[in-house]
């Protein structure tokens, strides 16, 4: 199997995605008893229209409660405009009602508005204010804050790199189950500096993260058992892991997964499960994978032809 290759660093949108997925849920259980049974009746009504796809009567039934000032009405209000649903897409407008929301000391909200500012090519593009709005929802113990927390001092995003503080707030969000940190421990863990280099606790990270189904995570436990980091040598686990990750269309894990069928154990290879992964890692633009492909076709080729011959004249 090759060396596994060192994954890129998850991009801010990537975590931006993940909290939008989320929020919905989280806000729907936020109980905020000061509001008017009113305004707490328009929100909940924006809900059942934004559940149904109805974006542009969510949009204008959010408005209405947080011009009350019901900051769950106005981070919605800020979601819409932000993805373009309900209207136009307005990132004013969105960071408008984010900010309003945040001000209120909504976690969502600080964590959507500091995202706001990361955006490439906002106006309001600034790194400082970004950290500074997400840890103020990390604080308050918001998972996906404390992730993209983690991943701005781990690539000093904002502020001076510190893998130290970026450990802290990860751990806190792989605590909670979130699997992208979960991975990234593992990443820490395999790397970390002198004594700081854990094997075991990689394992066990990204044993976590690839049993919710992270691709990475799947392609990093296969590493760990193929070579016997932190765990014994198991060919039969690092088949498995490569096979999940291979099923999500992880590239590189294709081709290790084809490479492993072809030679691992070399007393019993599986050149049909080999050609698959091959051809499936070649045609979807891993050239590495493309070379083997051909070769392993040609011999099937050739053997076919072989057969029909004998066929012919027993």
């Amino acid at each position: 199997m090759s060396a596994r290759q060192s994954p890129a660093s998850l991009p801010v949108s990537e975590s931006f995605q993940t909290v939008t997925k989320n929020i919905t849920q989280r806000i729907c259980l936020l109980l905020l008893f000061s509001l008017p049974i009113q305004t707490e009746a328009s929100f909940d009504k924006g809900m059942r229209f934004y559940e149904r796809e109805l974006y542009t009567h969510a949009l204008n039934t959010f408005l209405k409660a947080a011009k009350t000032g019901d900051a769950r009405a106005q981070l919605m209000a800020g979601r819409l405009y932000a993805d373009g649903r309900g209207g136009d897409y307005d990132s004013d407008q969105a960071y408008i009602w984010y900010q309003k929301a945040a001000d209120q000391n909504l976690p969502e909200g600080q964590y959507l508005l500091g995202m706001q500012y990361l955006e490439p090519g906002n106006p309001n593009h600034n790194q400082t204010k970004a950290i500074g709005w997400i840890r103020k929802a990390a604080e308050q113990g918001l998972t996906d804050a404390q992730y993209q927390l983690g991943m701005m001092y781990k690539q000093g995003i904002g502020t001076g790199s510190s893998l130290k503080r970026a450990g802290i707030w990860l751990q806190k969000a792989a605590g909670q189950g979130h699997s992208s940190a979960q991975y990234e421990m593992g990443l820490l863990s395999e790397d970390g500096p002198g004594a700081g280099q854990n094997y075991p606790a990689a394992v066990r990270w990204h044993t976590l993260a690839a049993e919710q189904g992270h691709p990475k995570a799947s392609l990093a436990v296969a590493y760990l058992h193929y070579y016997g980091l932190g765990t014994s040598v198991n060919l039969e686990q690092a088949i498995h892991w490569l096979q999940r990750a291979s099923d999500t269309g992880l590239l590189v894990a294709q081709y290790n997964l084809a490479v492993l069928y072809e030679h691992y154990p070399r007393i019993k290879p599986n050149l049909d499960a080999s050609r698959k992964w091959y051809k499936s890692a070649c045609s979807s633009g891993y050239t590495r994978a493309c070379k083997p492909y051909q070769r392993l076709q040609m011999s099937y080729q050739q053997k076919l032809e072989s057969t029909v011959e004998t066929a012919k004249y027993p």
